[in-house]
């Protein structure tokens, strides 16, 4: 999704980037992989966690890191049915980080307890924030490690810093319209700022799926996504790739994409797709208007609250497995190594 960056010639933000978690590639039992983001590595910690295999949603870590570097993190399973949330212990990781928190190993369990396996952790990059100095206004980026990775880094920081540009330009607009026409006061809750999560990353393919929110107002904020997809090369330089760069276009494929991403739409019980509402996906994914980021497990798509659902059934998200798309993949594209040719 095409983001617009306003530049803005005076603007005062947080001059340092600020480190606000840890990022590491986890190897369980030497053959399950999978992406962890923790912040917080002192005391409370919390996270996120995504296996390859699956992609899936939904996968939370909470727990305790101390000084030393040891931790406990809880796996936990976060899903809403009715309305209501839940959460369902899945597993722990257990362990103990190098001194500069670059690497850890430890032990994976079981909820039960009953199942362990070792696993690794090697950090892969870290995530920063920006912020303004006078109203609410934020951008969370990652940085990752490693020279292979110092072009991404550097446009990654400068977007980040153009985004924040544009998110406190529009506080203070909204601050300003307040001022004049309501109670200051009002205005105490106004904020914007983006974050970027990690979906996939390694030397040839990086994927980021980011969440804009702001709160101008009213009931509740607005939260929306995009995603940035960069296909590295040897030497460092990159290009970013959208869902066509990875896919074969034609009618037939986006009629199939439309189906697959529909039918798990259906099993989330998404409401507009469940009444009716929407039928077909085709127009937007030939637009490549839905968020989709290229991660090990296939194709993620990202869904708005509103934009299949109801605000308070909140955001989807719907992971095509490789499989599903093996033979709509370019051969040509980021992707090639997961085509199926005929």
């Amino acid at each position: 999704m095409a983001r617009l960056l306003w530049v803005v010639a005076a603007i005062l933000f947080s001059a340092a980037a600020v480190a606000d978690g840890s990022l590491y590639r986890g190897v369980i039992d030497g053959r399950i992989n999978v992406l962890i983001a923790v912040e917080g590595t002192a005391s409370e910690s919390e996270g996120t966690v995504v296996y390859d295999a699956t992609g899936g949603d939904g996968l939370r870590l909470r727990g305790t890191t101390d000084a030393q570097g040891r931790f406990e993190w809880r796996e936990v399973l976060e899903s809403y049915a009715g309305g209501a949330p839940r959460t369902q212990h899945t597993g722990t990781f257990k362990g103990t980080l190098t001194a500069d928190r670059s690497a850890g190993d430890g032990t994976w369990a079981s909820a039960d307890g009953k199942r362990t396996r070792p696993f690794t952790l090697t950090r892969v990059g870290q995530s920063r924030v920006i912020r303004a100095d006078d109203v609410d206004a934020s951008v969370t980026y990652p940085q990752f490690d490693g020279g292979h990775y110092a072009a991404l880094n550097a446009h990654l920081a400068a977007t980040a810093r153009d985004w924040l540009a544009e998110h406190a330009r529009s506080v203070r607009e909204a601050r300003d319209d307040v001022v004049a026409d309501l109670d200051a006061e009002f205005f105490r809750g106004f904020t914007q700022s983006t974050r970027c999560g990690v979906e996939s990353v390694s030397t040839e393919l990086t994927s980021l799926l980011c969440a804009v929110h702001d709160y101008s107002g009213g009931a509740h904020g607005n939260t929306n996504f995009f995603a940035e997809n960069f296909v590295l090369r040897a030497d460092g330089s990159f290009r970013k790739a959208g869902l066509w760069d990875a896919l074969k276009k034609s009618p037939e494929a986006t009629k199939r994409l439309s189906d697959l991403i529909l039918e798990q739409l259906r099993r989330k019980d998404a409401s507009l797709v469940l009444s009716g509402a929407i039928t077909d996906l085709s127009r937007e994914l030939a637009a490549d208007a839905i968020p989709v980021t290229l991660i090990p497990a296939g194709l993620a798509f990202q869904f708005a609250p509103y934009a299949v659902a109801s605000y308070a059934e909140g955001s989807f998200r719907v992971v095509v497995p490789n499989r599903a798309i093996a033979r709509l993949v370019r051969t040509d594209g980021p992707l090639a190594e997961r085509a199926t040719v005929k």
